[in-house]
């Protein structure tokens, strides 16, 4: 799809993900891919019923088949709609999946992922090489080991499905040895960026982070079980920052210390203290490694950007424009800031009907937003300004309509659209925003811009016979008759009204040379004038020299004006 809004099909499954039916009637689709959540609205068709327990796919961005499984449909009273929210079906199978006991030493994340998929369904899909690592799991649930395996060694997964004609035909779990990739992206104010928010927290600051472990077996029941005491700690670990260590932790200390952050944000330099778990983790130089890796994310404010962005990749199909939950990415502001922020993607919330709608979220990087979140403010503002700059020549110059064609292309083509069909077979596009809509059925177009409850008001309607609306706005306006109540200038009076061919003998209403109004008989050439009326009485033309009458001249044998 390159541009405006797409029609897209979605595939419907009963419980048992035999196909049921298709649909493309869906006017609102997104899919929120860090929360694994589609929401979507349909038009409602015979025969084609959503139900709660139905599954939903869809192809996305990279053409991979992805299947949700709807969790809560809503219908409005005399709504010929139906909103649905759906969650990813993998998760919910695997989360009713069972793992016993599973221990695994010096693997790979695949391989660790691929001995709990064991008893499911599915199977590993692609593989990239990752680092080695012990991880074990007990009485736990599919899914929740895969995210453990996830969280141990820092992987991307992403669930797929193989998909013909009208059944499953393969389920694949891929492995990635992260999250999204650096492609190169910036986002830039301008370009691709509508609008832009910073968010601050710093209410879960920790300087100072406790680690703990696996339990510490202890001893074994009567029927030869482990049992397990205390979690493990690194208190018999010490760094140095002397011996080239990244903090200073003494023998016996259980937590490990940023004194920076604690002089920065600790109460009255007291640090402020927390807990981290790594229940798998046995080892404890391994703990105190793992525990600093999260003090080091713990220790700073969150500071996220929220963006609204074109989909470009989606919008025009450039491939060079891709963007992915996880991507490392740039904001560009050199306009206002002079600098490149560089962040990781967060949050997709993907439109995938209008990509004008697309919502990114950054964050993990350290900057100064307070600073600079009215500078950036005001660079959005004049890329509003800018993209009105039509509007303000419609207002302050003379070239009134240019202003207002400018504007009005500018808003047009920027505004994203949704389509859906009505019962009786017509089209209805809506702008991304509700305000705007255009009807097109046989008989003709209705368009309109404004709303009362659920009724669009049809301000304007095109057929065969003719064009009726309440305003029309044009430069030249070319008719054979025109019937009007009232007509009324620009500026309340007219400048130049001319009734014929302005390069034959026509009539003119307007302003003579001295700056009087006047009505006017031209000859053939369009220009002499044959007959003039004036407040002040008649003037007749004579070789192109007007002989003027005003009251109490005496015309013709004898009479009085």
């Amino acid at each position: 799809m390159k541009g405006g809004c797409n029609i897209m099909d979605f595939y419907f499954f009963n419980n048992n993900e035999q196909l049921l039916f298709i649909s493309d009637s869906a006017v609102e689709a997104k899919h929120e891919e860090e929360k694994n959540i589609l929401t979507a609205k349909f038009k409602m068709e015979n025969e084609k019923n959503i139900k709660n327990d139905h599954l939903i796919g869809f192809y996305d961005i990279d053409n991979h088949f992805n299947i949700f499984k709807i969790v809560k449909t809503n219908k409005t009273l005399n709504s010929d709609f139906v909103s649905i929210i759906a969650y990813n079906h993998a998760i919910n199978e695997l989360s009713k999946e069972i793992v016993l006991d599973i221990r695994n030493y010096d693997k790979e994340a695949s391989y660790c992922i691929d001995k709990v998929l064991t008893h499911t369904r599915w199977n590993i899909g692609t593989i990239e090489s990752t680092v080695l690592g012990d991880i074990t799991h007990y009485d736990t649930n599919v899914w929740q080991a895969i995210k453990d395996i996830v969280e141990k060694f820092n992987i991307g997964i992403k669930f797929t499905w193989g998909f013909n004609i009208d059944s499953i035909t393969e389920r694949k779990v891929h492995v990635y040895n992260r999250l999204g990739a650096d492609r190169g992206k910036r986002f830039e104010i301008g370009k691709d960026i509508q609008d832009l928010n910073f968010t601050y927290d710093d209410s879960s600051i920790v300087t100072a982070l406790y680690g703990r472990g696996k339990g510490v077996e202890v001893g074994q029941t009567v029927e030869g079980s482990a049992t397990y005491g205390r979690k493990l700690n690194f208190s018999n670990v010490e760094w140095s920052v002397a011996n080239g260590d990244p903090a200073d932790k003494p023998l016996g200390q259980e937590y490990v210390e940023d004194a920076t952050s604690t002089i920065k944000y600790g109460v009255c330099g007291r640090p402020l203290y927390d807990f981290a778990t790594f229940s798998n983790e046995e080892d404890e130089l391994e703990l105190l490694k793992s525990t600093y890796e999260k003090l080091e994310e713990l220790k700073k404010p969150k500071v996220n950007l929220k963006i609204k962005v074109l989909d470009l990749e989606k919008y025009f199909g450039y491939s060079h424009e891709a963007v992915r939950l996880g991507d490392d990415v740039l904001i560009v502001a050199d306009c206002v800031l002079g600098n490149e922020i560089e962040a990781q993607i967060i949050k997709i919330t993907r439109d995938l009907l209008n990509p004008t709608n697309t919502a990114i979220e950054v964050g993990n990087y350290i900057y100064d937003f307070v600073e600079n979140q009215v500078q950036i403010q005001s660079a959005l503002k004049q890329v509003g300004i800018t993209a009105n700059i039509g509007g303000e020549i419609a207002i302050n110059s003379p070239s009134f309509l240019q202003g207002f064609i400018d504007t009005t292309k500018t808003m047009i083509m920027s505004s994203g659209t949704t389509f859906y069909t009505e019962s009786d077979g017509s089209f209805i596009f809506i702008t991304s925003d509700g305000t705007k809509a255009v009807k097109i059925a046989g008989a003709g177009i209705l368009i309109a811009d404004s709303k009362v409850g659920d009724e669009w008001q049809w301000r304007t309607a095109i057929t065969g016979e003719g064009v009726a609306a309440d305003e029309i706005i044009a430069g030249t306006l070319r008719t054979s008759i025109a019937f009007a109540g009232q007509l009324i200038a620009t500026f309340g009076t007219f400048t130049s009204l001319t009734a014929g061919d302005t390069n034959s003998s026509h009539m003119f209403s307007g302003t003579t040379d001295a700056d009087e109004g006047a009505v006017q008989m031209r000859g053939m050439d369009g220009v002499t004038v044959n007959t003039e009326m004036t407040k002040h009485g008649f003037g007749f033309g004579d070789h192109g020299v007007i002989k003027k009458f005003e009251m109490g001249d005496i015309i013709g044998y004898g009479g009085y004006i």
